[in-house]
């Protein structure tokens, strides 16, 4: 994010990249990151957006090239998450794939997690906020230790 001074921004702390792998790099993390450096960019977030299927492997490469890379990471979670949902067992996979996102965060060095926390679910948006705000404190007292750090 840049800074406002006085009506300066300060660009040099603006991070840019694209959300996904490039299509030339084929999934080949190796590629990705050369492509970024290549084009300029110093943020990369990964779309984990039909949930996150990486393996524990896989994720510490792309975290260790990130490092090398001097990218930054964020990860946009699962779509399909709904902390509002009347149904319990959608509640609970949803948070589940919040922890696990926090689980992989400092693995693949990412420091922002994005997802959208879902729908009303039939609820009033009072009440929805409520349901919401009580998953989130409860994946927190659960994992938040595990992300090192990531912001949800």
């Amino acid at each position: 994010m840049g800074i406002h001074i006085g009506g300066l921004i300060l660009l040099e702390k603006v991070l840019f990249g694209p959300a996904g792998y490039p299509a030339d790099a084929k999934g080949k993390p190796e590629r990705v990151f050369q492509i970024l450096n290549d084009v300029g960019v110093n943020a990369l977030e990964y779309a984990a957006v039909h949930g996150l299927t990486v393996k524990e492997a896989k994720a510490r490469v792309i975290g260790e090239l990130a490092t090398k890379h001097k990218i930054t990471m964020s990860m946009h979670a699962a779509y399909y998450i709904n902390l509002a949902s009347k149904e319990f067992q959608t509640r609970e996979r949803s948070r589940q794939r919040l922890i696990k996102a926090l689980r992989f965060a400092p693995l693949m060095c990412v420091k922002r997690i994005v997802f959208h926390p879902g729908t009303h679910g039939g609820l009033s948006p009072e009440d929805a906020h409520i349901v919401i705000r009580d998953s989130l404190r409860s994946v927190w007292e659960e994992a938040g230790d595990l992300g090192d750090a990531a912001w949800l």
